[in-house]
């Protein structure tokens, strides 16, 4: 008799995300991917479902169910959680079985208090895992805290790679949050901003996007302002254009799209798509204004 083939088993596993890679992934950010998707069916399990709200790069994978960036962390906004509970939370919902092979080392897990390139605060926990390797690998979760979320959290679903694994459904940022965040540091930090992937994220987003509108937007932008104390800078806008060419903005560019295997266009073809996309959300922000929706298909707000 053949025995049956267990297609749960990591070397199983393991070769249909190789099977499944699609949009440029690589094998080795399919397996990760796979990994992050695992713990959020986790958090979906657990009673804490409601209390981590999902944002970042997985975030935007989920939304636009397409691999635009690899990401190799989950970042979560915590909500009434105490940080000296954090560790253990943590604990309680990598234990919980989600039938798909993996081990965390939670016993191993450690944190620093850092500040996110955002410069606000945030806890970052290191937790070994092991998924049919003798080896342990590490994956990294970013909890933050305190920031307003506009209009509120809304239900993201997790959708597994390969189908026959759970998703569930966890809390995430809205669209308008979303934007809202990365909009405001790169308005804030100006020419000392150095997260590329905020400005192809949004790049992405103007390219895609066909359900935003400005009114939402600016709310959220204003409350994310008020937040961090950065109202008043919301002014700087007008500083935009000088990233288009300048030489630093642009050697950061090339580095995060050689970092991440993307083919992208040069910066100040991005910049300046940007710049249409962004200015009009600070604006509405700062003097509120009529309502308009974005067309990626001509690349203004109407």
């Amino acid at each position: 008799m053949t025995k049956k083939r267990d297609i749960k088993s990591p070397a199983s596993v393991l070769q249909r995300l190789r099977n499944a890679c699609v949009d440029g992934q690589s094998v080795k950010n399919a397996q990760v991917l796979f990994v992050l998707e695992r713990i959020l069916a986790r958090v979906a399990r657990s009673p804490y479902q409601d209390r981590l709200v999902l944002k970042g790069g997985i975030l935007l994978y989920l939304m636009l169910r397409q691999w635009v960036r690899p990401t190799e962390d989950l970042d979560f906004l915590a909500i009434s959680l105490p940080s000296e509970s954090l560790g253990q939370i943590l604990t309680e919902i990598l234990a919980v079985d989600a039938e798909d092979g993996l081990v965390f080392d939670t016993a191993g897990m450690t944190y620093e208090d850092i500040r996110e390139d955002t410069g606000y605060p945030c806890r970052r926990y290191k937790v070994p895992y092991r998924f049919g390797a003798r080896h342990a690998h590490f994956i990294k979760l970013d909890m933050s805290f305190g920031d307003p979320v506009t209009p509120g959290p809304q239900a993201i679903e997790v959708h597994p790679i390969l189908a026959d694994f759970q998703g569930g459904r966890v809390l995430g940022y809205p669209m308008e949050t979303l934007l809202a965040e990365k909009v405001e540091t790169l308005v804030v930090r100006g020419l000392s901003n150095t997260r590329s992937k905020d400005i192809f994220d949004l790049w992405v987003l103007a390219r895609t996007r066909t359900d935003l509108h400005l009114a939402p937007i600016g709310l959220a932008l204003a409350a994310t302002a008020a937040y961090r104390g950065t109202s008043g800078k919301l002014e700087g806008a007008a500083l935009l254009p000088s990233f288009c060419q300048d030489p630093r903005q642009a050697q950061l560019w090339k580095a995060f799209a050689r970092g991440k295997g993307l083919a992208v266009p040069d910066f100040p073809e991005v910049m300046a798509a940007v710049q249409v996309f962004v200015a009009p959300m600070v604006a509405m922000a700062i003097h509120d204004g009529n309502d308009r929706s974005w067309d990626p298909g001509t690349a203004q707000w109407q």
